[in-house]
């Protein structure tokens, strides 16, 4: 992207621009209802008004509701026009999750839809369908120089306000178009939250300052999923692992594949079994992402043969560089990087990543080049030995009767820790799937508990919540 569309206020007005060339056609879409260019622009243009009359800008932490999509999405560019650092909110956020953020970023304002009950105060500004209310307790700090702070996933720690530049958002959106090959002759398919650092990089940042439209989905639906891909136009679908397993069940008997369509996950790994079922059933090529919210996108693997996308990570995105340290964490250098995690609404200093951000992923490089091989916070230590529940869990689910599991270390008196494996649904066979691991893992590695649920506890986009089973 050129040099002069790395500040906020440049990004809004390339925002606006391309809404504008859009004109009739449509931008951006979900579930039945569709936006055109010029609908957005003038949503965008109705809430840079209201919003510059409440008094954002610079210091501001705005919190925005991630639906309805258009609403988001203008949200988003209309406070980053005015300044502001946008703080993207989970759809179904309650009012004690409001509060509990209160921790982690003190927000000064909020969007939220007009019916929506959960406002910071009494203090409120409202356009055609959102409300801004300001908080009563915080007030403006000094400017941060972040665009976003972004909720870190939480699953196995604490949450954290990750703060990141225009100029990160700027490397991110021109890093996606060159890997992915964007071009608004294309449909984007989003059912991935856009609260969440990929859904958030590819649809909002990625997408929307190239033109992109993107069609966006609350929650997986298979089948408007396929009849959206079955119009003819090429697509990208921006998914997870297990998103993609779904979609393959739903099309069934379906006779032949939707025409010139590319798949994307990222996330977590795509196991062997379900890429391959993918990309026979759908017929489509499979690319994937690797990063982190801290320093967006870092590997992207342009959509090809799957056989060769799921053996390692891809090449790293322009002006990225990786490396393994001594304990065997990557270790990333990013033009995408962030400034630092947030605290009391500045800039916390000692979280700055002077010299690169440690990720907590565990690597290894192979002939093939660097895979990810788990991650340090969820290691178990069977005896000295240190097990990565990731790799026992890609061997669980190459058993065609595993849909989901769980790798997870329980107390052992002697060894210190056990692992232990939880796989749905219940009706797997627990004796037969024991022998299969038998037959594919050492001693160490081999599940010593082995149990069968009905479901297990995920997020918004599939990924299991380890500390609920763990705790």
């Amino acid at each position: 992207m050129h040099p002069d569309l790395t500040s906020a206020g440049a990004l809004a007005e390339r925002f606006r621009k391309q809404a504008t060339a859009l004109g009739p056609d449509v931008f951006i879409g979900h579930d039945d209802e569709s936006f055109s260019g010029s609908a957005v622009r003038d949503l965008l243009d109705e809430k840079t008004e209201t919003y510059g009359k409440a008094g954002i800008g610079p210091g501001d932490f705005v919190g925005a509701y991630s639906w309805p999509p258009a609403d988001f999405v203008t949200d988003f560019y209309a406070v980053l026009g005015l300044g502001g650092t946008v703080v993207p909110l989970p759809r179904t956020l309650s009012g004690w999750e409001l509060e509990r953020l209160d921790t982690v970023g003190h927000l000064t304002c909020l969007t939220s839809p007009s019916d929506s009950l959960l406002t910071l105060g009494d203090d409120s500004f409202t356009t055609s369908s959102r409300r801004l209310s300001r908080c009563a307790r915080h007030r403006p700090t000094a400017p941060t120089g972040a665009a976003t702070g972004q909720l870190t996933s939480g699953t196995t720690r604490s949450q954290k306000l990750a703060l990141r530049p225009a100029s990160a958002l700027a490397a991110e959106a021109s890093g996606y178009h060159r890997a992915l090959a964007l071009t608004p002759e294309e449909l984007v398919l989003c059912p991935v939250p856009l609260h969440h650092a990929y859904g958030f990089g590819v649809g909002v940042v990625s997408a929307a300052l190239y033109g992109v439209p993107v069609r966006y989905s609350a929650k997986l639906q298979p089948r408007q999923l396929l009849r959206s891909m079955e119009q003819g136009r090429p697509v990208l679908l921006a998914s997870v692992s297990p998103m993609l397993r779904l979609l393959a069940e739903s099309m069934g008997e379906q006779s032949s594949p939707p025409h010139a369509v590319r798949l994307l996950y990222g996330g977590m790994p795509l196991d062997r079994r379900t890429a391959e079922k993918v990309s026979s059933v759908l017929g489509a090529p499979i690319g994937q992402i690797y990063g982190t919210t801290e320093s967006g996108p870092v590997c992207v693997t342009t959509p090809g043969d799957w056989n060769t996308t799921v053996r390692a990570l891809g090449p790293p995105l322009p002006g990225v560089s990786l490396s393994l340290d001594d304990a065997g964490f990557i270790v990333v250098r990013s033009p995408m990087m962030m400034l630092g995690y947030a605290r009391d609404g500045a800039l916390d200093e000692d979280s700055v990543p002077h010299d690169g951000f440690v990720t907590g992923d565990l690597g290894r490089r192979t002939e093939d080049g660097l895979t990810i091989v788990g991650r340090a916070a969820t290691s178990i230590n069977v005896a000295g030995a240190k097990v990565s529940p990731e790799e026992v869990e890609a061997v669980l689910l190459e058993h065609p009767d595993v849909g989901s599991c769980l790798v997870h270390g329980v107390e052992d008196g002697r060894l210190g820790q056990r692992v232990a494996a939880v796989v749905t649904p219940e009706t797997v066979d627990l004796r037969k799937l024991e022998q299969f691991c038998r037959e594919r893992l050492s001693p160490p590695w081999l599940p010593q508990v082995f149990s069968a649920v009905a479901t297990l506890e995920t997020t918004s986009t599939g990924k299991v919540v380890r500390r609920l089973v763990e705790h």
